[in-house]
Formats: C-alpha cells, sequence, structure tokens
C-alpha cells in the first residue's frame, strides 16, 4: 500500500522498520508494515537535486519508483561514471554527487527502455 502522509506519520510508519526518515523529511519503505510511506512535504516540495520544484513531476515519479524498489528487494545503488545517469536507486533526494562523480537525474528503472 503507496500511503502519502505528513512528515510526522511518515516518520511514525518508518520508525516500526526502524528507519529514521525526520532528518532529510523523506520517505521509506516501511519493510515491518505493508506500508510505502511517501512524505507530502517533499511529494510537495521536490528536492534540490530536482530544482526544488522546477522538475516536480520527474521527482515524484523518481520518487515512487524508487520506494517501490525497496519494497521489491532493491537496495541504494550510485552511477559509476561521471555524467551517467543516477540509478533509480540512488538516493537522489539526498545527492546526485558522489566520490567526485556527478549523476544526472533520472526517474527510471531502465530509461530508454
Amino acid at each position: 500500500m503507496i500511503t502519502l502522509a505528513s512528515p510526522g506519520t511518515t516518520a511514525d510508519w518508518c520508525a516500526k522498520s526502524g528507519l529514521d526518515t525526520t532528518e532529510d523529511n523523506v520517505s521509506c519503505d516501511s519493510a515491518a508494515t505493508e506500508r510505502v510511506m511517501i512524505n507530502a512535504y517533499r511529494w510537495a516540495q521536490g528536492s534540490k537535486t530536482y530544482g526544488f520544484g522546477d522538475q516536480i513531476h520527474a521527482y515524484r515519479q523518481m520518487l515512487i519508483n524508487h520506494e517501490i524498489g525497496h519494497r521489491l528487494g532493491y537496495g541504494h545503488v550510485t552511477c559509476g561514471k561521471d555524467g551517467e545517469l543516477a540509478p533509480v536507486m540512488q538516493q537522489q533526494t539526498k545527492f546526485l554527487d558522489h566520490d567526485g562523480i556527478h549523476c544526472r537525474a533520472n526517474a527510471w528503472p531502465y530509461p530508454g527502455s
């Protein structure tokens, strides 16, 4: 079940799976429950990595795909080369750059397919 909820409700449900969503107002797959929690703050505001609303639709697509990816058993990964599309399982709400590599925002598990 995908649930769009306030940051407080998201935090409560995510805590049931040992996850802390309060620092960055992030969403989660509350694996110990039946819920994938989408933080309403992020749903409305987007993130810096997606231009805080300039690309809100793409951000929302990435957010759903990322959290459902967790529900399907996928963990976090990053892109391997400068300028590559970020894998949907990269924590794109938090960062696109890592270890001197810049990844490009990407909402889809298999872009171009």
